[in-house]
């Protein structure tokens, strides 16, 4: 599920300033395992990190860029060697991702019983032409046409009447040149469709 960042918890935030996290939205997956394995590549290199939500303490680490390095730490550090899965326990959030010079990409991960209360409301629910618009919608504005065509939903526009449903519903926008952009609430129905 995609939360707005400005819509969690102090702690949270904190710990994602800490991180050198800035983008307006994460990621948050309910795990009943964990793994801090992520070597990185290309100039990037894998981070993980833990947070106590109890005593809000928090810990995290950097692997090496471009992955394991016999230099480095060794292969102790479990961001560059898969040293196996652990179970995520209640109570505690798990932050993983990669940093590299275009910024810090990282996803929430929490057991089901910790990262319920931290979930937006649930969507009312779309109708099947209406949520495969929406799939339509996702890719870059080019491709739509020809993908609104190949599934039926007729000519693609601010002008379709499955696309006036999704504006209605909080899915899509408009602008005032007719562009048609996914907001973040049709970003969050398309994580779960």
């Amino acid at each position: 599920m995609l939360s707005r960042t400005k819509d969690l918890p102090p702690v949270v935030k904190r710990t994602l300033k800490a991180m050198e996290f800035t983008r307006p939205d994460i990621a948050i997956n309910a795990v009943a395992k964990v793994n801090p394995f992520n070597p990185g590549a290309e100039g990037s290199r894998g981070v993980f990190g833990i947070l106590n939500l109890a005593t809000e303490e928090f810990a995290f680490q950097h692997g090496d860029f471009n992955g394991p390095n016999p230099w480095n730490r060794g292969p102790t550090n479990p961001i560059d060697h898969d040293l196996g899965e652990v179970a995520a326990l209640p109570g505690y959030l798990y932050f993983c991702g990669v940093q590299s010079g275009h910024g810090t990409y990282l996803t929430i991960k929490a057991s089901t019983d910790t990262i319920a209360p931290m979930l937006p409301a649930p969507m009312e629910a779309l109708e099947a032409r209406e949520a495969a618009a929406l799939r339509c919608c996702r890719f870059l504005s080019n491709g739509r046409a020809e993908d609104f065509d190949r599934a039926g939903l007729g000519t693609y526009g601010p002008t379709n009447y499955l696309v006036q449903a999704l504006v209605r519903k909080g899915m899509l926008k408009v602008s005032a040149s007719g562009a048609i952009s996914v907001t973040f609430t049709g970003k969050q129905m398309l994580a779960t469709i």
